[in-house]
């Protein structure tokens, strides 16, 4: 995937066992999986304290990774999600 014809400098796949936070945290799986987009603003936040000069995508938002999840959730309480980072334009050229 290319940002504006760049390639990503960063690449970061998390993933979440659903079970593992349910039994560890004692939080429904229901609870969870509708905190999935916090969860995900979280890991964004993150990445651009240690990447400040990087524009940070979620490109697993396209891949619609909770939402398979929630269609069928017997199949694998395993989601993942991708960040990629991109640097940023450089607007002093301009």
């Amino acid at each position: 995937m290319t940002l504006k014809g760049r390639k990503p400098l960063v690449t970061l796949e998390i993933s979440l066992d659903l079970e593992e936070i349910k039994r560890a945290a004692g939080v429904p799986l229901k609870t969870i999986i509708e905190s999935s987009d916090k969860i995900q603003e979280k890991v964004e936040d993150i990445l651009t304290l240690i990447y400040p000069n990087l524009t940070i995508v979620d490109v697993s938002k396209s891949a619609a990774c909770i939402t398979s999840f929630e269609c069928n959730p017997l199949s694998s309480s395993v989601i993942s999600a991708i960040f990629q980072g991109y640097a940023k334009d450089d607007k002093s050229k301009s």
